[in-house]
């Protein structure tokens, strides 16, 4: 492709946040509480309508229960590390970045010893049939940084003895979940409809909730991670009542989205919205000769996230770090020609480029972002000299 493409008309692509829905405006948000206090009997309302759009579109039963916790889905996840891990083995399944961060969590913050570690190349799975759910399962549902999920939840025994804890950031609201296959889960505002940062949500079920009441772990516990009040569980939080100050204006414009969603059909058509995307992602990928996904199974391959890994011989003898360099070639004049914004793939992942394909991105972007992505990868690769 030697013709400059046309650009997309909204180039964001970023795994994290993520764009915007189409027609977002920051006039929408002029009804926000800013100014306010969160605790005011207005400020608790706005958060429990959050709340409960929330579970309405991710179809969440009463028996689960929702709450909003600070530091985006790194602190939701490890506030139930905190809290629930310690009382029995525990089964560690890693195959990106963030799920090997959750295991040096439990091994080197928490120091917790009884641990078995399952682990995968990126770009794979781990082996589902090495878990004991007689056993804590710790894992990481999508994987950001390989573009590889879980295919179902048919492999969580239903009967177990041990908590299922989950990371569904860049999964909620791009699948759908059998939630009785989950005791606890975290995930960010900043991933499926495009929220902003920093804030987090927690789902826990009974399960989890006779765990915190039974449980006392050997470790200090943050103010900012605890789940308890007066020794008591702090049932608070699943009201509506926060452990600090959320920012009510990231508030309202959560609440924006989420209405967004339910308007355009809810979760029938985010799941249309992501299947057109994949198939955009595949089409493209099958007419290129020099890239394919990084994961090669298409049964496990993410939704969202779209990671591609250059095949060609020159790039694979290069050392990492001229990989990393000629990714980020790419990434700044695809910048400069405001084409695509934020294509490098996560610096301790593996040299690859990464596109965001969920529900807020057009699939006529995508499309054009592609392309794009094949005229940069050109521009960039007729400047690179290979010594055979």
């Amino acid at each position: 492709m030697n013709s400059k493409p046309h650009p997309p008309q909204r180039p964001f692509f970023s795994s994290g946040p993520t764009a915007k829905y189409s027609g977002w405006q920051a006039a929408d948000l002029k009804n926000a509480l800013v100014g306010r206090n969160h605790r005011s009997a207005d400020g608790l309302t706005r958060i429990n309508t959050m709340l409960d759009l929330v579970r309405a579109l991710l179809d969440v039963p009463t028996s689960h229960h929702i709450a909003l916790v600070p530091g985006s889905a790194t602190g939701g996840f490890e506030m139930l590390l905190w809290n629930l891990l310690g009382q029995r083995p525990i089964d560690s399944l890693v195959h990106d970045v963030f799920s090997m961060r959750w295991h040096n969590d439990i091994t080197q913050q928490l120091c917790l010893d009884n641990v078995n570690l399952i682990q995968a190349a990126p770009g794979h799975l781990p082996d589902i049939t090495q878990i004991n759910f007689d056993h804590d399962v710790v894992l990481n549902w999508n994987g950001t940084t390989t573009g590889v999920r879980y295919p179902g939840s048919d492999f969580i025994l239903e009967g177990r003895q041990g908590l299922v804890i989950a990371d569904l950031t860049s999964a909620v609201f791009c699948e759908a979940f059998d939630w009785t296959k989950f005791d606890a889960a975290a995930f960010s505002w900043q991933k499926g409809l495009g929220g902003e940062a920093a804030h987090g949500i927690i789902i826990v079920n009974d399960r989890a909730l006779t765990r915190l009441a039974q449980h006392e772990p050997k470790w200090p516990i943050p103010y900012v991670f605890s789940m308890h009040k007066n020794q008591q569980i702090n049932l608070g939080l699943f009201k509506g009542q926060t452990l600090n100050t959320p920012s009510m204006l990231c508030v309202e414009d959560y609440i924006q989205a989420l209405q967004w969603a339910e308007r355009q059909g809810g979760a029938a058509f985010l799941k249309t919205r992501l299947a057109a995307n994949c198939q955009i992602a595949l089409s493209w990928v099958n007419q290129q000769n020099w890239c394919d996904y990084l994961a090669s199974d298409l049964h496990t391959r993410s939704y969202s996230t779209h990671c591609f890994k250059i095949t060609e011989s020159w790039f694979q003898n290069s050392p990492v770090s001229e990989q990393w360099l000629f990714l980020k070639k790419v990434a700044v004049l695809l910048s400069q020609e405001n084409m695509v914004f934020d294509c490098v793939n996560h610096i301790d992942s593996v040299p690859s480029f990464r596109l965001w394909g969920g529900p807020t991105i057009e699939a006529t972007d995508l499309q054009a972002a592609l392309n794009c992505l094949t005229w940069a990868y050109h521009q960039c690769r007729a400047e690179v000299t290979v010594v055979s």
